[in-house]
This record gives structure tokens, C-alpha cells and sequence, in this order.
């Protein structure tokens, strides 16, 4: 890639080309310079210019070449571990100019007596011809695999490089699916578009909707916030302003309530808690990572807690959405029990359904912490047509 390209990235090895380029600058047939005082300067081919041209082209050959220098010096701090460069210059009877040297010029005037630390990857010349401390060797040519056993190495190196490192707990529900027109980060991807909303609020401005209820529990003291407060009105209308909903207040509103009027709510708020904390762990060689939507401490251990939106109360329909969610619930237990040393006795689902919040606890931790164990170990996703509930 071109430095440019490469600004701000970082690589283990990295390989500076065009070392050796002189510099070429290659006037148009007209140029056009503004100097910041004066007149503007004119060229016009190889013969005719004005005197304010020929005064700013100093300064102009100055400035490509610091550019030059900074170019440099971006392309040669990209290595994180190696840096391969070629240091082959001409020699010269007298030393360039500075704007006339090239890049391996430039680097070993820069470099300066540590030249002499660097490692040297060209081999010895002697007597006109390459002399390496290890004598080359080929190896005898091998018949070709077979096509098919060619094709199987292929597939698991294919799966292999495919295989993601990291792995968000939202990943493993049944609504785990990516939404091709989301806008997803690892471990940021929270829900589905579309479910647990009712019809009204459905697709893209569903979302809107949910991100707001999230959004100002995020943000209000869950200790001290007063339900029939203005404070409250102010949270949740900044809220739907910052995500373009501002007639669906008293919506969110509603919800925010409800979970504020939770049990497990009012627990965290007399409690020490924490909010939207990202909780990762390592699982072999893979990221296990998430956000959990409140996180306290009881008197018997930590608790984690998950806001989840529900058009229904109905007993069945929540147990069954609970169900869904016991492997992402799971996933949030084990990343924070890791990365605390402090045990998670409890998961708790928060549905806000319309007739108010309804907790569910998420039965068999331990049983579903294993779970996610092996689903990670496995380097498997679920999918919608593989529901998470079988797990």
C-alpha cells in the first residue's frame, strides 16, 4: 500500500520499497504559485517564469522535502517488530543536496553512527559474486497431492483463517444473526432489529426507540432519580433527540419506569453497581467479550442484569424469550467472574413489557456457562437456524 494508506496502521513486520527512487519532480507545462506575500508567480515551460516564481520556488522545494521527511518517517514507524529497508545507494563524488537525496539516503543520514547496530541482511560479496554463510539447497521435486486430499487441507485451512477471534456474547442467542444493513462492532452488537418490539415500533426507528431506554438508564442515578421528576423528562427527551425520535417520549418514558420500579432495579440502586460494562475474557484462543447493562453487588456475590424490550407479558411467551438468551446471559457471567476473580451468583432477565417490568432469573448457570464454553471452543456462531436454546 502507499504510505499515505497506511497512516495511522500498524504492522509486525513492514517492508519500505522505493529506497533507492531519486526524487523527480515533474512540472506541469503551466504552473500557478501563491505566495503569502506578494504577487502571484507564473511558469510557463522550461524558459519563461516571473521573478515572484523563481523567488517561491525555494521555499516550495523546502516544504516537499520536509513532506518528504515526514512521509519517511510514517512509513518506517508502521513495523511493530521488523522493519525491512534497503539502504543501496550510488556513491556520489560529493554529498546532494537534500532535496536530490533519496529515501536511503535521507534514512542513513538520519541514522547516523546506530547504522552500525543494524543487523545487514545482504549476504558477503566476495570475488565478484554472493557468498552465504549457509550454502543453499533445493529440494527434490514431489509428485502433486491428490486433487482431493489438496481440496480437504484447503477447507480446513479456509476454515482455520475464517475461524473469528473474537466473539460477542449477543452472538450466541437465537437473534444472534448479523444484520447485513447494521452497523456492528464486536461486542457492541446488542439486539435484533426487530424483535421484542411491537409493530408501532418495528424496524430502524425500533431501534431508535430501544437505544433511548438504554441510553438514559444509562445515564440517570438510579439512586437518587425521581420517577415523576423533571430531571427524568430531561433525561429521556435528550435521549430521543439524540436518536431522532423526539415525539416517542412518553414511549421510553414508560419503559425507563418500569425498569426503574424492578426489583432487581431498586436492589442494584442501593447497592455499589456499575452500568454498560464491558466484561472479555480469553477462551483458548478466542475473545469471549460483551457489555452487560448493569452489573452490582449483593450480599452474596455479583449480579448481572440485562434489560430486555417485550410487546407481552405473558408468562409462557417470556420463558420461552428467556430461554433464548441463556447463552448470551451465560457469556456475560463468565467474562465478568474471570475478569473480576468474584463469583456471579445470579443472571437476571428485565423484561419491559407494557403492564411493567418482569423479571426472570436464568436457571442452571453453571450448566449454561459450559455451554458457552464448548459453543466458543467450537469456533461456532449461532444462527437462526440454529436456535441457542438447544444448547
Amino acid at each position: 500500500m502507499t504510505i499515505h494508506a497506511a497512516k495511522g496502521l500498524e504492522f509486525p513486520i513492514t517492508i519500505v520499497s522505493g529506497m533507492s527512487t531519486a526524487p523527480m519532480r515533474r512540472p506541469a507545462r503551466a504552473e500557478v504559485v501563491f505566495p503569502p506575500h506578494g504577487e502571484v508567480g507564473y511558469r510557463f515551460g522550461k524558459h519563461v517564469s516571473t521573478d515572484e516564481y523563481e523567488d517561491w520556488k525555494p521555499i516550495d522545494e523546502q516544504m516537499n522535502y520536509h513532506e518528504r521527511m515526514r512521509l519517511l518517517y510514517v512509513a518506517c514507524t508502521r513495523a511493530r517488530d521488523h522493519l525491512v529497508v534497503s539502504l543501496h545507494r550510488r556513491a556520489r563524488a560529493k554529498p546532494a543536496e537534500a532535496s536530490k537525496r533519496t529515501n536511503a539516503e535521507l534514512l542513513l543520514d538520519g541514522m547516523g553512527a546506530l547504522i552500525e547496530t543494524i543487523p545487514d541482511a545482504a549476504p558477503e560479496e566476495r570475488a565478484g559474486r554472493a557468498v552465504y554463510e549457509t550454502p543453499l539447497t533445493t529440494a527434490a521435486p514431489t509428485a502433486l497431492m491428490p486433487l482431493a486430499e489438496w481440496e480437504r487441507e484447503r477447507d480446513l485451512a479456509l476454515a482455520r483463517a475464517t475461524r473469528p477471534t473474537t466473539i460477542a456474547a449477543t452472538a450466541l442467542t437465537d437473534d444472534g444473526a448479523h444484520d447485513p444493513e447494521g452497523e456492528l462492532e464486536a461486542g457492541l452488537y446488542k439486539r435484533a432489529r426487530d424483535l421484542d418490539l411491537p409493530p408501532w415500533l418495528k424496524g430502524r426507528y425500533g431501534t431508535a426507540i430501544g437505544r433511548a431506554v438504554h441510553g438514559t438508564l444509562q445515564t440517570i442515578d438510579l439512586a437518587t432519580v425521581d420517577p415523576a421528576s423533571g430531571a427524568l423528562d430531561a433525561a429521556v427527551a435528550s435521549q430521543c433527540e439524540a436518536e431522532a425520535v423526539p415525539d416517542r417520549t412518553a414511549d421510553v418514558r414508560r419503559l425507563v419506569v418500569a425498569a426503574l420500579g424492578s426489583p432487581s432495579v431498586r436492589e442494584a440502586a442501593a447497592n455499589p453497581h456499575w452500568r454498560e460494562v464491558y466484561a472479555c475474557t480469553p477462551l483458548g484462543d478466542r475473545l469471549l467479550e460483551g457489555y452487560v447493562d448493569l452489573l452490582y453487588r449483593d450480599v452474596n456475590g455479583l449480579v448481572v442484569l440485562d434489560y430486555k424490550t417485550a410487546a407481552t407479558d405473558d408468562p409462557a411467551e417470556l420463558a420461552r424469550r428467556r430461554d433464548g438468551y441463556r447463552l448470551q446471559g451465560a457469556s456475560y457471567a463468565l467474562s465478568v467472574a474471570a475478569a473480576t476473580g468474584e463469583p456471579v451468583t445470579r443472571v437476571v432477565f428485565v423484561f419491559l413489557t407494557p403492564r411493567g417490568a418482569v423479571e426472570l432469573d436464568l436457571d442452571d448457570l453453571d450448566l449454561a456457562i459450559e455451554a458457552v464454553r464448548a459453543l466458543v471452543d467450537s469456533g461456532r456462531e449461532i444462527t437462526l437456524d440454529e436456535p441457542a436454546a438447544a444448547g
